[in-house]
């Protein structure tokens, strides 16, 4: 017997959510289809020397290309877990809007990170404008 789940809000669709071990600090890329759109976001995690309080966490957002971007995320070491309050706006996929949600964790005396993600579809747009 097979089944499926769409997961659903008032306002947006879960195009897809999981977690993941990232393999020790190396790059990890999460490819998105969405009628036959596809973007890549590469997750990528920078542990700077002597650097662990929460003043000295930070991400940046890069965009590599149409279909590509990077998130680069700094000092994500803390044990409780960093995350998103509300989801931040990609851009569009398949004339929807698309948002991403995040939790990091840190893996104890380890360069792994555990990653909790949830990318939502928003409303339609025209041609990828709002």
């Amino acid at each position: 017997m097979e089944g499926s789940l769409n997961i659903k809000s008032q306002s947006s669709d879960v195009l897809a959510t999981g977690s993941f071990i990232t393999f020790g600090n190396e790059e990890s890329s999460l490819c998105l289809e969405y009628q036959n759109e596809h973007i890549t976001i590469h997750l990528k995690f920078v542990d700077e020397e002597g650097k662990n309080s929460d003043s000295d966490r930070r991400k940046e957002f890069d965009v590599l290309g149409d279909q590509e971007a990077r998130f680069t995320f700094y000092n994500y070491k803390t044990g409780l877990g960093a995350f998103v309050l509300q989801p931040m706006d990609l851009g569009s996929i398949g004339n929807r809007k698309l948002y991403f949600q995040y939790k990091i964790d840190d893996l104890h005396n380890s360069p792994s990170k555990l990653v909790f993600y949830t990318f939502h579809l928003g409303s339609e747009v025209n041609n990828g404008e709002n």
